[in-house]
Order: C-alpha cells, then structure tokens, then sequence
C-alpha cells in the first residue's frame, strides 16, 4: 500500500422511503495528496472500488503522483437482496461520500474548501449526475459511458442545475443514453 494511502469506513443511517431507514456502511480508500483538489471515483455499477487489474488503484496512484490531487475510492452501499430501488442507495452513498470528504478535507487534501472533481463510471456517472449540483464544491464532472439510470428527469436537473465543467466520453459502441434523450 502507497505511504500516503489508507483505508476508512464509515457508517450512517439513510431513509429511502417515507417509513424505511436502512444501515449503510461505505469502505473508502484515500490517496492523499495536499494540493486542494479532491478526486471521488464512482466505479459502476456491479464493480468494485478496486476496478479490474486495479484499473482504479493505479489511476488513484497516477494522479496523486502527477500532484493533480487527492483520490477517494469506495464501494457504494447496495446489496442484492435489498428492496429498495437501488438509485436511492447508489444517491445516498455518493452524498454521503462527499459529505465525508468534505468533513475530511484539509486531512485528505491540504484544504478545508477544496475544489472536488467526480469521475462516475456507467450508472455511478448518472448518479453524478444526480447529486453534483447539490454541492458547490464539484468544479469538474468527468462521465464515462453514462447510463440513465436514475432517470431522464433527474438527469436533466442535475445537468441544468450543475455550473460547473463536464466532460463525456463514450465509445462508439456504447449503448447508453444518447444525447438526443437530454
């Protein structure tokens, strides 16, 4: 494990209907680099924070060492059997993420107002969608192959309300949500 990398998890309680909370416990690795930039990872969706051949653990390490900024991973909160629509779990753990980093700011990335960049991947970039605009702190939002799985609504708010930059990139292939559907 890189010296300057570690591993949290951290718990809370989250309402996902009128009458159910459900217990969330979110694993988080931090590579901290003190630069006032913050960098969350949201790996898709059935993945894991890791990525395969640690695709996530060496693009952490790759842009804490160029100094671009610190980089949180973590494995979001769904299991299968859970009834809940898994859109409320995958929004509530992203939230819950930010709001730990920035709780945690100064110590994972040098300043108690950092600027946040998210990457999300597939659903998690859809979720990113969803959440980015509700803190002022994500200057940059980078989506790779979203999907529309929180919603076409949701996803026009939240890319109507978001002022900040966006980046999408897709393959040729990908069949995800094309821009014709925003």
């Amino acid at each position: 494990m890189n010296p300057k990398e570690f591993d949290v998890t951290f718990e809370r309680i989250v309402k996902v209907s009128a009458n159910d909370l459900v217990h969330i416990a979110i694993p988080i690795t931090i590579h901290q680099c003190k630069v006032g930039v913050i960098v969350v990872n949201s790996h898709g969706l059935g993945g894991s924070k890791d990525g395969y051949n640690a695709k996530y653990v060496k693009i952490a390490n790759l842009l804490q060492s160029l100094k671009v900024g610190a980089v949180v991973r973590y494995q979001y909160s769904v299991a299968p059997e859970q009834k809940f629509e898994k859109a409320i779990l995958l929004i509530e753990s992203l939230r819950s993420v930010l709001n730990y980093v920035l709780n945690n700011a100064e110590s994972i990335g040098g300043s108690e107002d950092p600027d946040i960049y998210l990457a999300g991947f597939s659903a998690e970039a859809s979720i990113s969608v969803a959440v980015a605009y509700e803190f002022p702190q994500v200057t940059k939002m980078l989506l790779i192959a979203p999907s529309a799985d929180v919603g076409v609504e949701d996803l026009k708010k939240g890319l109507s309300l978001f002022k900040g930059e966006l980046y999408i990139t897709l393959g040729e292939n990908d069949h995800i949500i094309s821009p014709k559907q925003l």
